[in-house]
């Protein structure tokens, strides 16, 4: 069976830029059979295009058994990550997501709601703003030890 992947635009650039600076989480709605190989593809074309091999990159994968149903969508509560993680780490957790809804048990400052992407739409780069986003608050955290992600999002939204 073959599967039909567009990436957006300067995907490649961001997803290597957050293997740089972040532990990198995926974590779909979706169902593990059907995402585990999109995931893992999506990572070895960022490995390419950063003339990496595959095993340089470290990440994990939650699923649609790791979410929490609530009255309007699949919620992805922030607790799960510390889980992965560790407690120490709630501060450090930044969500990105299309959907506000999915992050709605987290609190403030958290997560950051990207538009959805249509082939041809004009959100075509919020990637490249992202990417440049994530290095701005890389750089702050390892500068600052004491300064979470909800502090700099909050003080700094994404837009």
């Amino acid at each position: 069976r073959e599967i039909v992947v567009f990436l957006r635009p300067f995907f490649r650039n961001l997803l290597a830029t957050a293997f740089q600076n972040y532990n990198v989480v995926f974590w779909t709605s979706g169902l593990q059979e059907l995402m585990q190989p999109i995931i893992d593809y999506l990572v070895s074309e960022t490995a390419k295009y950063e003339k990496k091999g595959f095993n340089e990159y470290t990440y994990k994968c939650l699923f649609h058994d790791s979410c929490k149903k609530t009255k309007d969508t699949l919620a992805k509560p922030i607790a799960k990550i510390t889980a992965v993680f560790g407690e120490k780490s709630k501060d450090k957790i930044l969500f990105i997501d299309d959907s506000v809804e999915k992050c709605c048990l987290n609190p403030k400052g958290t997560f950051i709601n990207l538009t959805r992407w249509e082939f041809d739409s004009k959100s075509s780069h919020q990637f490249a703003k992202l990417e440049m986003y994530i290095q701005e608050l890389s750089g702050v955290l390892k500068k600052d030890s004491k300064v979470t992600v909800a502090e700099y999002v909050l003080k700094n939204p994404f837009c």
